[in-house]
């Protein structure tokens, strides 16, 4: 995924949830901690030697896992409320694409939060 496609993904979702409940924002934010929380774990994965990423592979998978049905359900909440999940057709579904994304996910809140 390139840095422009996430940016794109990004402000569709964002966009789409200015006029959003506090389920929604609830939703959302937990969605970007699941991100973050992956996004980490991945960071460091090259830091790792063949034995440190045999024992975290199974936590790296879970946070993965678990960021994707942050996503899913952030989809469901905004489709019942018909509100445009265009981003997440765009995002597609390839594990690696949304892995991707949770990166990019985690830069772009680690750069606006300074």
């Amino acid at each position: 995924m390139l840095l422009s496609e996430a940016d794109d993904i990004f402000k569709r979702l964002s966009s789409s949830l200015q006029t959003a409940d506090k389920e929604l924002v609830s939703l959302y934010n937990d969605m970007i901690t699941k991100a973050v929380d992956y996004a980490g774990v991945r960071s460091e994965w090259l830091l790792l030697d063949a034995d440190e990423k045999k024992y975290n592979k199974e936590q790296r998978t879970l946070l993965h896992d678990t960021f994707i049905v942050t996503l899913n359900t952030l989809e469901e909440a905004m489709a019942a409320r018909n509100i445009s999940t265009i981003w997440r057709d765009r995002l597609g579904s390839d594990r690696r694409r949304i892995g991707d994304f949770a990166c990019y996910l985690a830069l772009f809140y680690g750069l606006n939060s300074r």
